[in-house]
């Protein structure tokens, strides 16, 4: 099975290498420590240099990008993170524009992000789900290409697997097999994650290896974590058979479900509302 899965994953790179009649070359992005970062307009000005993070429900600038933006801050939301919560202002009725897609009526926070910018030095802030959930969208982590729309859609037939996905306040939930019984976990789909985190308190996997404390940073703070390895992960037919995982202290943020799943583990995936599809990393 897993060599199939191999197979698979290395038609699926091809496929998606050849250019499909009709299908725009997308919009490119940069990986930084594996991290995707796109560039974008807002309210008509930039570009701005953008975190792509699925697992965030809401879209993020520095406050110095937040007023090369023009943005007009008209009310303060609670920004909640696996770490905790934090107080931010908000700025109603914002217009983003990438690869071709321009979405209006959009909510932007304005929060320091170090951790960002820790990645990337140029980096303006983050494009979350409040963005990204409203159209299709494929990304390419091999090709280093963003589709949004119906050239995601074309080109998503091409991906070996699919998955049935639920949402959560925005964020894309999958489910997850973490042990051999086949028991299932309800991960949240996330691009801005190293690793993959379980919530598990007194019911972790059974197939837990060695553990050791450590600590999780997010966009509002750090929290300790247990480090580990998961001897099995399976997702929509593909099985890895060993994987880096983290597991928390405590129950885990609304809205996260179990844990999140990072993207870095596929070569491409598309989300379409309730459908995911994608190609394993090679």
């Amino acid at each position: 099975m897993q060599l199939i899965t191999m197979v698979r994953s290395a038609m699926a790179a091809a496929l998606l290498s050849v250019p499909v009649l009709g299908v725009n070359p997308g919009e490119r992005i940069t990986l930084r420590q594996g991290f995707p970062f796109v560039d974008i307009t807002i309210n008509g000005r930039g570009p701005f240099h953008m975190l792509l993070d699925t697992g965030a429900s809401a879209s993020l600038l520095t406050p110095k990008a937040a007023q090369a933006a023009g943005l007009e801050f008209d009310h303060r939301v609670i920004l909640t993170t696996l770490a905790g919560e934090k107080i931010v202002p908000g700025a109603s009725d914002n217009t983003v524009e990438i690869a071709g897609t321009e979405e209006t009526g959009l909510t932007i926070l304005a929060l320091d992000l170090p951790e960002v910018r820790a990645l990337d030095h140029n980096a303006d802030g983050v494009l979350g789900q409040s963005f990204l959930s409203r159209n299709p969208y494929l990304l390419d982590y091999d090709r280093k290409r963003l589709w949004i729309g119906s050239s995601a859609t074309e080109l998503a037939l091409q991906l070996p697997n699919s998955v049935t996905a639920t949402q959560s306040r925005g964020r894309v939930v999958l489910p997850v097999s973490l042990d051999p019984d086949g028991r299932v976990w309800q991960l949240t789909l996330d691009s801005g994650s190293t690793n993959l985190i379980v919530d598990c308190s007194d019911r972790c996997p059974r197939a837990w290896g060695v553990e050791r404390d450590s600590r999780v940073v997010t966009h509002a703070g750090e929290r300790s974590v247990r480090r580990g390895t998961l001897r099995m992960v399976a997702l929509g037919g593909s099985t890895m058979p060993a994987a880096n995982a983290v597991l928390l202290d405590g129950v885990a943020a609304e809205g996260w479900g179990d844990g999140l799943l990072p993207t870095r583990w596929f070569s491409a995936f598309y989300v379409s509302e309730n459908t995911v599809r994608f190609a394993p990393a090679r």
